[in-house]
């Protein structure tokens, strides 16, 4: 089947739409038209045959009738008169009715005033009234009076003309106002269209120009917009975990074969061998932790990583957590203390929450001096379950607090490569926070260290929450 453009579709809807209304409208006029000229005969009609019944009542004989009807009657410019017997027997006819046949003249009527039409042979149609009367001198009978329709019905066949004319002429203009009015409104979408052909992989600053922001292309060119500007965000994020995941795994690889390009060059003893096995282990070590990361990392961002869906103790969480931590803790002369609300429950996955909480509580015992405090609490505020982790480290840099999130971020001078982190840890936890439906942020303490705070729908706001409000759960 021809598809047609949708300017040409939307084009011939216009103008069949509008041809449609012209014939509506033109039959309506047409028919009030022919309704007020019938009354208008008819009130005419009406007129002559009281005029018609006054001299056949004021007759006194057949004679004098017939005389009276002839001189007034017999050949009027515009009207035909009869005058029956009940029987049909005509006792006066006019001249333009002489060459009627039977079967062209109007039935006789009996009582009230009756009007009817009816066609004349060769010369087009007549209207005419009957009345039946009764007089002193006849008794009953029946007078007609009959007028042409064609002189007063060529006012509506000039109507008739003038609107087929005006309504060809109409749609004609809408046919090309229509295809001009449609290619104006979507030359938008041809715009649309051009800018997507441009779009590739690595030309994503291409933008729709937006004409009218309030109108519907309006917003769906500004919709779209905002999609490619969401697009080119994600493909440079891409882009730049690419690049730096490949800087990431250049330097171990790189420490790998400098240091096995020295065991090679000549004969060595065997302890510096192992030394170098086990340079070269805990490189491997970094490289795998460096692909677990980034693994999980896609997980958390792929739609088929699904969030576990079951009630979390968040106090129960902190309290195995400060169990199983504090001889870590110990060995880096810190206390972990814990001050958990009871009955604080989330919907969510056990196990990841606590990977978020034991990569929040590494980093405060890696940036922390001998003799702080690392310190868990949690409590509800609102429909929230709020979760903070604080210490009395060094801190991060202001201006530097908005970026820790960022994937391979590393804060310059505390919190480098050499404490052993990639820069992923904080991503992670925003990742998972993200699918439970929660935030996370960082903040300065004051007087010095650092305080995570993640807030989490309360089970029961979970419950109530729909299913695009809380990502992944269920």
């Amino acid at each position: 089947m021809l598809q047609l453009p949708i300017r040409v579709r939307l084009t011939l809807w216009h103008a069949a739409s509008l041809a449609v209304l012209l014939g509506l409208f033109g039959a309506i006029v047409q028919h009030q038209m022919h309704r007020r000229l019938t009354s208008r005969i008819d009130y005419e009609l009406g007129e002559e045959l009281h005029e018609l019944s006054i001299e056949v009542e004021l007759a006194q004989n057949p004679s004098e009738m017939l005389t009276q009807l002839e001189a007034r009657f017999g050949t009027h410019p515009s009207y035909e008169f009869r005058v029956l017997r009940p029987d049909g027997i005509p006792l006066f006819v006019s001249q333009g009715l002489k060459q009627l046949t039977p079967t062209e003249t109007a039935p006789s009527t009996h009582g009230q005033r009756q009007f009817a039409t009816f066609s004349r042979a060769g010369q087009g149609s007549l209207r005419t009234a009957s009345e039946s009367i009764s007089t002193p001198a006849f008794g009953e009978l029946v007078i007609q009076a009959y007028v042409p329709t064609a002189p007063v019905f060529e006012e509506l066949h000039f109507l008739q003309r003038l609107l087929w004319t005006a309504g060809a002429g109409l749609v004609c203009i809408a046919l090309a106002g229509g295809y001009l009015l449609a290619t104006r409104t979507l030359r938008p979408v041809d715009q649309m269209a051009e800018t997507a052909r441009r779009i590739s992989g690595s030309q994503l600053e291409a933008r729709i120009p937006v004409q009218n922001p309030h109108d519907e292309l309006g917003r769906l060119a500004t919709t779209l917009n905002a999609m490619l500007e969401r697009l080119q965000s994600a493909v440079e994020q891409q882009k730049q975990f690419t690049s730096d995941a490949a800087h990431e795994f250049r330097t171990p690889t790189a420490v790998i074969r400098s240091v096995a390009d020295l065991a090679l060059r000549q004969d060595r003893d065997t302890e510096y061998y192992q030394e170098v096995l086990h340079s070269i282990r805990e490189e491997l070590d970094r490289i795998t932790a460096l692909s677990e990361q980034m693994l999980l990392l896609a997980q958390e961002d792929s739609d088929w990583n699904r969030t576990a869906s079951e009630a979390v103790d968040i106090q129960q969480l902190l309290q195995q957590l400060t169990a199983d931590l504090s001889p870590y803790c110990d060995e880096h002369q810190l206390s972990l203390t814990c001050d958990a609300q009871p009955h604080l429950l989330v919907l969510g996955d056990n196990d990841r929450l606590r990977r978020v909480l034991l990569n929040l509580i590494e980093n405060a015992v890696k940036f922390s001096k001998p003799g702080g405090d690392i310190r868990l609490a949690a409590q509800r505020v609102g429909d929230q379950v709020t979760i903070r982790v604080s210490d009395t480290g060094t801190g991060i840099p202001q201006d530097q607090l908005s970026h820790v999130f960022k994937r391979f971020y590393r804060v310059d001078k505390s919190r480098n490569r050499s404490t052993g982190g990639a820069g992923l840890g904080l991503a992670i936890c925003e990742a998972i926070i993200h699918r439970h439906a929660g935030s996370i942020q960082l903040s300065n303490r004051t007087g010095g260290g650092l305080e995570a705070t993640i807030s989490l729908p309360a089970c029961e706001a979970c419950v109530s929450r729909t299913s695009a409000e809380i990502v992944s759960v269920g």
